[in-house]
């Protein structure tokens, strides 16, 4: 993605003199800095992930067995899968 950003003089010319230092572009040092700045967000979204079925009143892999259980009935039962055509005989 491109995106205009107005950065103070001031800034620009500090930025400018860092990014010769590290041999990159701005644009790599702006793609750096916006990835270490969203590092504590993406930190925050893998939290409210991990453990999704710990307050849950089934068992996730019960869960989970079940529902392959299902597809293989399906599987081999002359039933089609929703949105899948039977095969030809």
């Amino acid at each position: 993605m491109r995106t205009l950003v107005d950065i103070p003089a001031e800034d620009l010319d500090l930025l400018n003199g860092v990014v010769k230092t590290l041999a990159i572009s701005r644009a790599e040092f702006v793609r750096r800095a916006i990835s270490k700045s969203l590092e504590p967000h993406r930190q925050a979204q893998r939290q409210e992930a991990f453990g999704l079925w710990a307050n849950r009143p089934v068992d996730g892999l019960k869960y989970q067995e079940r529902m392959r259980g299902e597809w293989e009935e399906r599987k081999s039962s002359s039933t089609p899968i929703v949105g899948h055509s039977a095969p030809a005989n």
